[in-house]
């Protein structure tokens, strides 16, 4: 009997492990991670898992900066050019599909590095 339980405990703690990585990788932290587009103003910008970016815009200019996850927001800092944020999607939509970021137009005005707002895709 005692087989038995340990052998069910065993299968439950495995079953569990399981549940909780594929759980964790399904995050919108997770899901931010790669490269984005956006067509309309041909920028991209690329999420790193270790919260690093790097921001490209339609001139071929980049820049790199960090990100986080606040709240129901992305942040983006970005050298030399604007902050940026992008609102996350519903508790009710499971995947991040694209992102609508807006840069702060005030830093962006200062900047010789220009990226318009506009909504970025996963590639």
């Amino acid at each position: 009997m005692k087989k038995i339980i340990a052998l069910v405990v065993l299968v439950l703690a495995v079953a569990g492990g399981v549940f909780f990585f594929l759980n964790q990788n399904s995050g919108p932290e997770k899901q931010i991670i790669g490269t984005w587009y956006d067509s309309k103003h041909d920028s991209t910008i690329v999420f790193n898992s270790d919260k690093t970016l790097e921001v490209t815009n339609n001139k071929d200019e980049s820049r790199d900066g960090t990100w986080k996850i606040a709240g129901k927001y992305v942040k983006l800092k970005v050298s030399s050019a604007a902050s940026a944020k992008a609102e996350l999607p519903g508790k009710d939509e499971k995947e991040v599909k694209y992102l609508k970021i807006q840069f702060n137009s005030i830093e962006t005005v200062n900047s010789d590095f220009r990226v318009a707002d506009g909504t970025f895709e996963k590639q």
